[in-house]
C-alpha cells in the first residue's frame, strides 16, 4: 500500500508523512474524512504491532466515571455480546499487551499483537467495544464494575464493585493520597482537580443515568486518537478501522482542556499509621508549583535531569544538606509533564518535627547558592547522560510505550512525530550546558514561591477506623432513604446481577467473538542461546542478540555458606553497594559516575534451584550493568571497583539509607500486600522459597522495621558481615558471568579484578517454619490473600498440563468468584516449573474468604471436564506464555535462570508439546493436587484489623 500526501484511503486522508532516523522508519499521519479522527502510523517494520484509541476524557467530579467506563467498555458489545470480551481475548489472543488504561485527561485502550491476524482481531473488539457498549443499555456492568449496595453473609448491606475496591486500595497508599491532594490544590479549576480514578466517597454517588451521559458526550471519534505501530497490515486496518468510524458524523462539540490560572493555597490531610508504628516524626511537606505547559519539551526535560541532580541519591546537593541537618528522612524533587500544565513537587517524607519551616530555609539557601556559584557541571553532564541513555533502551513491548508518550502530546494539539523524536531536544540540553540555563532553571525550581501550593500530611492512628465508620454512615444514610420499593428494586438487581455473573455465555455468543487457530501459536518456545566460556578459570555466559549498541553484563557470587538470617542481613549491605564510597571514589562522585558511563547498575540477591528442588538452593549476589558499548570497559571498571572496594565506615550514612528503605518497604506492603502474603505461604515448602521470603518477604520486613530503629544494635553484626563480604565472598571461584551483547564479549580484565578465593558448596538446604494460616496487620482499606503449596507434597511434579489448567482456573473460576463476584481487582493462580502453586488475590474487600475458593478449584475443573469445554482458546494462551516479548537484557536475564537451573530447549518444547495437544481428559490428573493445595496450603492474609477479624484461625501479626 502506497501513501502519499493528500492521497485518499478507505475514507481517509494522508496529511503527514515523514521520514525518521530516529524512529527507524517513517511515520504516516491520516485524517478520517468524515468525522475529523485522526489516525497516525510508526512505519518501522516492528514485528509487535500495536493498536490504540484514546479518547479525551476530563473529569468533572471524583465519581470515576471515566475509569468505570473504561472497564465497562470491555463487557461486552453488540457484535460481540458476551460479557466479557476482555477476558476473553485473554483466553484466545496472542497478545502482548491487552488492557486499558484511565489517565487524568484521556481513557487509553491499548492492544498489541505479533500476529497480523490477531491484531485484526484484536482491533476489531476493541472498536466495536468503545463505538457500541452493552454497558450503555443494561446497567449490570455499571454495578458490578462501579457499585452497587449488596447484602454479606450476615445479611447486613455492604458496598460492592471492581474499581471502588480498587481505588480504596489505591487510597490508602500514602504516596497516591499526597499525589491526589496536590493535584486538587494546583488545578482548582480544571479536570486535573479531580480523581479520575474515582475517591471511594465518592464513586457510590455516581448515578447509571450519568455514566450513560460522559460515554455519550465522550466516545465520538472527533473526539479519538488512534495509534498504530509496527509491520500493521494497514490496508485491512484501515478498512476495519473506517468501518466504525464511518457510522459517526462530525462533531465540533469535544471536550475541550482549559489551562488553570495558577494559585496558592494550604493545606492538612490525615494518612492512617500501622498500629505499632510510632507518630514522632512521620509528617510529610510537599510543595508543588505549575511550571509550563506540554509545549515546554526541553524545559520540561531539563527540570527531571535537575530533579535528579538535586536528589537523586544520598549525595546530590539538596538531599545531603536535609540529610546532614536532620531535617526529615528524605527528600525528593520531581517534575510531572505527561498533563496539560507542568508541576513541580518538592516532598519531604519523615520531616523531623518542627523543622519544616527549615526545609522552606534550605530550599532558599540552596537556590541562592546556585545563582552565585552554579551547579557542578560534572553532575549536571551525567544526570544529563542517564537520561539520553533512557530515550535509547526501552523495555518492551516499546510500541506501547510510544503509544503513551506520543499520544500524551498529541491528544493537546501537538505533532504526533515531534512527540516521539527527541534528537533536537537533546542537542538543545547539551548547549544549555554552557548557557547558564541549566543553572537559571535550577534556581527558579527552588527559589520561585509564587502561587505555591503547601500540603501537610500528618500520621493518625485513628484515620482508618475513621473512614471505615464514614462509609458505614453513608452506606446506612442512603439505604435507610430508601423506599420500600427501591429496596425491593435493588434486591431484584442483587439477583439479576447474581444471576448474570453465574450465567456462562452461550455458545453461540462466544462464536461471534474472532478467534485464532491453535495452530497460529504453534511455534518453537523463542530460545536464547547460551554459550559457555572459561575466562581465568571462571564460567562466562555469553548470549548474541542484536542490543543496539548497547552491553548487559551480570556477575553472580554464590552465598551457599550464609545462613537465612544472613541472607536478610546481607541483603541489606548489598543494596548499599554502589551508594557508599569506594577506594577510588567518593560516593558523590561515584554516583556521577555510575550515571556517566553505566544505563543501569545495580546489586541485589536471587535465588535459582534445580527445577522441582525443594531441599536445596543456590542463593546468589547479582551486579549487573548495562552500557553503550563504546563505555562498556567503564562500566565494568566501576562494577569492579564497587565489588572490591567499597567501604562500610560511615554509619551515619548507612542509618539514613536504612531509614528510607523502611519508607519504601512500607509502601510496597500497601500496594503490593499480595507479593508479601505469597513469599509468607510459600516459605515452608523448599529451601528456594524459604530464601525469598528472608530476601523480599515478612521476614526482610520485620528486618527492615528493626534496622530503621535500632541500627546501633544491629551494626556490629553488619560490620562483620561486610568484612566476610568484601574479603571471602567476591572472588573468581564463587564467580559466574554473563554477557548479553550483539558481538561476544569476555570481560577478561573485569574478571582479573577479583582474587581466586575459595570455593563453597553447590547449594545448600534452608527451611523456614510458618503458621498453617498467617494474617498481618496492615493500614490499608482493602487486603490481600494468598494460599501457597508445593506439587511434591501430592507426589506431583510439573507439566505442561498444569499450566494450562492454572490458566483455564485463573481465567473462567478465579476471576468470576473472587472478581466478578466479591470485587477484588485482581485474582488468580499459578503453578511455576520450579513446583510452586498459590493463588492470590488483590485489593480485596474480603480477604478472608478468598482462601476458601481454592477448595472448589477441583471440582471446577472435573465439571469443565465433564462439559466438554472447548480447549483450544486457553491452548493459545498459554502457548502464547511460552514466547513473551522481551528485551535483549531481559532474554540474557531469562536464559541465565534457564541455564543455572537446568531448563533446557527440550522440556521447553516438550512443555509445548503437552500443552498443544491436550485434551479435556489431560486435565483430570491435576485435580488431585489441586484438592491438596485446597486442604493443605498454608494461607496468608494481609489486611486490616476489621478485616481480619472475619478470618479464622490465622496467626496475626504486625507488619
Amino acid at each position: 500500500m502506497t501513501f502519499e500526501v493528500n492521497k485518499a484511503f478507505a475514507g481517509f486522508t494522508v496529511k503527514e508523512i515523514r521520514d525518521s532516523e530516529e524512529l527507524r522508519g517513517r511515520t504516516v499521519l491520516l485524517e478520517h474524512d468524515r468525522t475529523g479522527a485522526q489516525v497516525f502510523w510508526v512505519d518501522n517494520k516492528a514485528e509487535n504491532i500495536v493498536f490504540s484509541i484514546t479518547f479525551r476524557t476530563l473529569p468533572e467530579d471524583d465519581t470515576g466515571v471515566f475509569h468505570i467506563l473504561e472497564h465497562c467498555v470491555l463487557s461486552g458489545s453488540g457484535k460481540y455480546p458476551v460479557r466479557e470480551p476482555f477476558l476473553e481475548l485473554l483466553k484466545s489472543s496472542m497478545n502482548t499487551f491487552l488492557n486499558a488504561l484511565t489517565f487524568s485527561d484521556m481513557t487509553m485502550f491499548p492492544v498489541s499483537s505479533r500476529n497480523p491476524r490477531d491484531i485484526l482481531n484484536l482491533t476489531g473488539v476493541y472498536l466495536d467495544a468503545v463505538f457500541d457498549p452493552i454497558a450503555v443499555k443494561d446497567p449490570k456492568r455499571f454495578c458490578q464494575e462501579g457499585w452497587h449496595v449488596d447484602r454479606n453473609e450476615a445479611g447486613e448491606s455492604v458496598f460492592r464493585g471492581v474499581v471502588f475496591n480498587e481505588m480504596k486500595g489505591a487510597m490508602s497508599d500514602t504516596d497516591t493520597l499526597i499525589d491526589r491532594q496536590l493535584m486538587r490544590q494546583l488545578f482548582p479549576d480544571t479536570c486535573y482537580g479531580y480523581n479520575s480514578g474515582g475517591e471511594p466517597e465518592a464513586i457510590p454517588t455516581l448515578t447509571y443515568e450519568r455514566f450513560c451521559e460522559q460515554y455519550l458526550r465522550h466516545y465520538h471519534p472527533s473526539n479519538a486518537r488512534i495509534y498504530l505501530d509496527g509491520a500493521a497490515p494497514m490496508e485491512e486496518m484501515l478498512s476495519l478501522i473506517g468501518s466504525y468510524l464511518d457510522r459517526f458524523d462530525l462533531r465540533k462539540d469535544i471536550p475541550e482542556y482549559s489551562y488553570q490560572k495558577p494559585v496558592g493555597s494550604e493545606q492538612t490531610i490525615l494518612y492512617e499509621l500501622g498500629q505499632e508504628e510510632g507518630e514522632e516524626n512521620r509528617g510529610h511537606l510537599t510543595l508543588g508549583r505549575i511550571t509550563g505547559t506540554w509545549k515546554d519539551r526541553t524545559e520540561n526535560m531539563a527540570r527531571g535531569i535537575l530533579c535528579d541532580v538535586l536528589t537523586g541519591s544520598n549525595e546530590a546537593l539538596l538531599k545531603r544538606a536535609a540529610l546532614e541537618r536532620g531535617l526529615a528522612e528524605d527528600i525528593s524533587v520531581s517534575v510531572d509533564d505527561t498533563t496539560l500544565q507542568s508541576w513541580l513537587t518538592i516532598h519531604a517524607e519523615n520531616v523531623t518535627d518542627g523543622k519544616e519551616n527549615e526545609i522552606l530555609n534550605l530550599l532558599e539557601e540552596t537556590g541562592e547558592k546556585i545563582r552565585r556559584e552554579g551547579l557542578d557541571r560534572s553532575a549536571v553532564e551525567a544526570s544529563l547522560n542517564r537520561a539520553i541513555y533512557a530515550l535509547r533502551e526501552e523495555d518492551e513491548p516499546q510500541g506501547i510505550g510510544r503509544c503513551i508518550r506520543c499520544v500524551g502530546n498529541w491528544i493537546f494539539g501537538g505533532n504526533p512525530t515531534d512527540a516521539l523524536e527527541t534528537s533536537g531536544m537533546v542537542k538543545e540540553l547539551k548547549a544549555w550546558l554552557d548557557s547558564g540555563r541549566f543553572e537559571e532553571l535550577a534556581a527558579d525550581m527552588l527559589l520561585n514561591r509564587e502561587n505555591m501550593v503547601t500540603l501537610h500530611t500528618l500520621p493518625s492512628r485513628t484515620i482508618g477506623e475513621e473512614k471505615r465508620l464514614l462509609e458505614k454512615k453513608r452506606l446506612n444514610a442512603l439505604v435507610s432513604g430508601w423506599t420500600d420499593e427501591e429496596k425491593a428494586e435493588n434486591d431484584r438487581l442483587i439477583e439479576a446481577l447474581a444471576e448474570w455473573q453465574n450465567t456462562p455465555d452461550s455458545p453461540e455468543a462466544l462464536q461471534t467473538l474472532p478467534r485464532l487457530n491453535k495452530e497460529d501459536a504453534d511455534a518453537e518456545p523463542v530460545w536464547t542461546e547460551t554459550g559457555i566460556r572459561v575466562c581465568n578459570d571462571v564460567k562466562v555466559m555469553t548470549h548474541q542478540l542484536n542490543c543496539n549498541g548497547v552491553v548487559h553484563i551480570r556477575l553472580y557470587f554464590s552465598l551457599t555458606d550464609y545462613s537465612l538470617e544472613e541472607l536478610t542481613r546481607l541483603s541489606q549491605l548489598t543494596g548499599l553497594l554502589g551508594r557508599l564510597p569506594t577506594g577510588n571514589h567518593d560516593a558523590l562522585t561515584l554516583q556521577q559516575d555510575i550515571k556517566r558511563w553505566t544505563g543501569a547498575l545495580g546489586f541485589t540477591i536471587i535465588t535459582r534451584a534445580e527445577n522441582g528442588q525443594d531441599e536445596t538452593c543456590t542463593p546468589y549476589l547479582t551486579a549487573y550493568t548495562s552500557a553503550l558499548e563504546e563505555n562498556a570497559e567503564k562500566a565494568a571498571e566501576l562494577l569492579a571497583e564497587i565489588l572490591t572496594s567499597t567501604r562500610y565506615e560511615d554509619r551515619d550514612k548507612m542509618t539514613e539509607m536504612f531509614r528510607q528503605n523502611e519508607i519504601g518497604a512500607r509502601q510496597r506492603i500497601l500496594s503490593a500486600g499480595n507479593q508479601i502474603a505469597v513469599r509468607k505461604a510459600l516459605s515452608q515448602y523448599s529451601a528456594e522459597n524459604a530464601v525469598k521470603n528472608a530476601l523480599d518477604g515478612d521476614a526482610a520486613a520485620a528486618y527492615i522495621h528493626l534496622l530503621a530503629r535500632k541500627p546501633e544494635k544491629e551494626f556490629p553484626v553488619l560490620m562483620k558481615l561486610a568484612d566476610r563480604l568484601m574479603k571471602e565472598t567476591l572472588c573468581r571461584k564463587r564467580m559466574t558471568v554473563s554477557v548479553t551483547s550483539t558481538e561476544e564479549m569476555i570481560p577478561a580484565k573485569l574478571i582479573s579484578t577479583f582474587a581466586e578465593g575459595t570455593t563453597v558448596p553447590a547449594a545448600r538446604a534452608y527451611k523456614a517454619d510458618c503458621p498453617g494460616a498467617v494474617g498481618f496487620r496492615v493500614p490499608a482499606q482493602a487486603g490481600f490473600a494468598a494460599r501457597g503449596y508445593r506439587l511434591s507434597r501430592a507426589g506431583a511434579a510439573f507439566d505442561g498440563i498444569l499450566w494450562l489448567a492454572s490458566s483455564i482456573l485463573s481465567l473462567d473460576y478465579y476471576w468470576n468468584r473472587v472478581r466478578v463476584q466479591g470485587g477484588a481487582y485482581g485474582a488468580g493462580l499459578q503453578v511455576e516449573r520450579n513446583g510452586n502453586i498459590y493463588s492470590s488475590s488483590y485489593r480485596d474487600p474480603t480477604p478472608g474468604k478468598t482462601p476458601e475458593v481454592d477448595r472448589g478449584a477441583a471440582d471446577f475443573l472435573r465439571a469443565f471436564v465433564r462439559n466438554g469445554e472447548d480447549l483450544d482458546r486457553y491452548i493459545i494462551s498459554a502457548l502464547n506464555e511460552l514466547n513473551p516479548l522481551l528485551s535483549p537484557r531481559d532474554k540474557g536475564t531469562l536464559a541465565d535462570g534457564r541455564y543455572m537451573t537446568g531448563y533446557t530447549r527440550e522440556e521447553a518444547e516438550r512443555i509445548r508439546k503437552q500443552i498443544l495437544h491436550a485434551v479435556p481428559e489431560d486435565l483430570e490428573r491435576c485435580a488431585q493436587s489441586l484438592e491438596a493445595f485446597g486442604r493443605e496450603g498454608t494461607v496468608c492474609v494481609v489486611a486490616n484489623k476489621d478485616a481480619l477479624k472475619d478470618c479464622e484461625g490465622l496467626t496475626v501479626k504486625d507488619l
